[in-house]
């Protein structure tokens, strides 16, 4: 095949990829072309992972904390002291789990500064959109049950000694809650649904991941 016919085969495929050649060369040796590196969706990831991913650069946090400008006991002083208490970041940090098992991921996003609870996300119709917020307590944490294969729990309360469990799911792109079980140091007792057999062996704790760059090319591109 000759250069000139090499040359409009490798434009015609920049092309397609959304690419434009930055420098090209041609002598009678070689044929050299220079051009941007693509974006990670054009190496084989998927669309769904470089939204997240462009969300969470933007979240990215980029300022520490003034916990001496708190006021002593206030509500934003307990919210940050509980955060830390319970060995969770006071920075923004997120989720990543298939809530509904459909293959694409959902985000959860928690920033201590918000409040107790999580923004959840999922990309759907080529863009994320926020599908509603989860219950976050800083002593409990997010787990999934062991032998169910979609679904997320949030435990808020403190380790089995008293709060609730509630269970998300997913029903056509809504996120909905049930109060699964309500406890008062006696974890496997359930005033919503008695005798509901619940121990922390049932669950598997959901691992979170404090939004850097590493984490966003390790967690959502797998890399």
């Amino acid at each position: 095949m000759k250069k000139s016919a090499i040359f409009i085969l490798i434009l015609i495929l920049l092309t397609a990829c959304g690419e434009t050649p930055v420098e090209i060369s041609e002598s009678s040796e070689t044929l050299t072309i220079l051009t941007s590196i693509p974006a990670p969706s054009l190496m084989g990831f998927q669309a769904w992972q470089d939204a997240y991913a462009e969300f969470l650069r933007e979240n990215i946090s980029t300022s520490e904390i003034d916990f001496d400008a708190f006021v002593d006991d206030s509500d934003e002083d307990a919210r940050f002291g509980a955060f830390k208490a319970g060995g969770y970041p006071v920075a923004p940090f997120f989720y990543l789990y298939d809530i509904d098992s459909n293959g694409t991921p959902e985000m959860i996003y928690i920033d201590a500064a918000k409040g107790y609870e999580g923004d959840v996300y999922a990309y759907k119709n080529d863009s994320i959109s926020k599908i509603g917020n989860i219950e976050f307590y800083p002593f409990g944490g997010f787990y999934i049950l062991n032998d169910k294969t979609e679904g997320l729990y949030s435990d808020v309360g403190y380790k089995g000694h008293y709060g609730e469990i509630y269970f998300y799911s997913m029903d056509s792109d809504v996120l909905t809650i049930q109060t699964v079980i309500e406890y008062n140091n006696q974890p496997e007792l359930s005033p919503s649904q008695p005798g509901l057999p619940y121990t922390f062996d049932n669950f598997t704790q959901l691992d979170y991941y404090e939004i850097t760059e590493a984490n966003i090319t390790e967690v959502i591109y797998g890399r």
